[in-house]
């Protein structure tokens, strides 16, 4: 998931529960865990740590330009 993506779903989430909601029905109807929406709200920045996560922005068996 982008940055852009992660942010808005923060900010989505935030909103809800400044009109009421509870964080976990927020975030589920966004699809996404209670952990991971305090995780991401905890950090200065919302890159991708995994180590593998490089590897996951591209399709390793994606046609080339020559294909």
């Amino acid at each position: 998931m982008s940055t852009e993506m992660k942010q808005m779903a923060i900010t989505l989430v935030d909103e809800a529960v400044n009109s009421g909601s509870r964080i976990v029905p927020a975030c589920e109807l966004l699809g996404l865990s209670s952990r991971t929406y305090r995780r991401w709200r905890s950090r200065q920045d919302l890159i991708d740590q995994r180590a593998c996560a490089a590897q996951l922005r591209g399709c390793p068996y994606a046609l080339t330009e020559a294909e």
